[in-house]
C-alpha cells in the first residue's frame, strides 16, 4: 500500500464490478440475516407502511421529534450559559449533593478534620524553607504544591 493510496483511499468500487461481487454479496447476507434476528426488518416495514397510509401524521411524528430535540438542546445550552457566573467545581458540586443527601455528614463544631494533616504539610513547608540554604528547583516546586495544598484545606474548612 502507497502513500498515494494512504491519504485518497482506494477507488469505491461498483456493486456490479465482478471483482467484488462475492464479497458484496456476503455482506448483504450478513446484514439481512443480522436484520431478521434482531427484527428490524419488521419494524422497518411497519414503519414504512405507516408513513405511506399517513403521510402528514409520519412527518408531524419526525419533525415533532426534532423540534423537541432542539428545543431541549437550546434549553440545556442556556442552562450551561447561565451557570457560567457560578464557579464551582465539580468536586465541589458532587460534595454539596452528597451532604444535601445525608451521605456526608459536617464536622462537629470546633473539631478540625485536616488538622493531622495541615500540621504535616506545614512541617514539610518549614524543612524545606527554613534550611538557611538556597533552594533547588526541585524545593521550590514541593514548597508550591505544599502551599496549594495548605490553601485547599483551607478553603474546606471554611465550608
Amino acid at each position: 500500500m502507497g502513500w498515494k493510496n494512504l491519504i485518497l483511499g482506494e477507488k469505491m468500487p461498483d456493486k456490479d464490478d465482478p471483482k467484488y461481487q462475492k464479497q458484496r454479496e456476503n455482506e448483504v447476507k450478513a446484514g439481512r440475516d443480522a436484520a431478521k434476528a434482531l427484527g428490524v426488518d419488521k419494524v422497518a416495514g411497519k414503519t414504512q407502511r405507516f408513513a405511506l397510509l399517513h403521510p402528514r401524521t409520519f412527518l408531524a411524528i419526525v419533525f415533532g421529534f426534532v423540534v423537541v430535540c432542539l428545543g431541549y438542546n437550546v434549553y440545556r445550552m442556556f442552562g450551561a450559559y447561565n451557570q457560567q457566573g457560578e464557579t464551582q467545581t465539580a468536586i465541589e458540586r458532587q460534595d454539596s449533593r452528597l451532604r444535601q443527601k445525608g451521605v456526608i455528614k459536617k464536622p462537629a463544631a470546633g473539631r478540625d478534620p485536616y488538622g493531622e494533616e495541615r500540621q504535616l504539610l506545614e512541617r514539610e513547608v518549614d524543612a524545606l524553607t527554613g534550611t538557611g540554604k538556597p533552594m533547588t528547583y526541585e524545593d521550590s516546586l514541593r514548597v508550591k504544591f505544599l502551599l496549594e495544598q495548605l490553601v485547599r484545606i483551607n478553603n474546606l474548612k471554611k465550608e
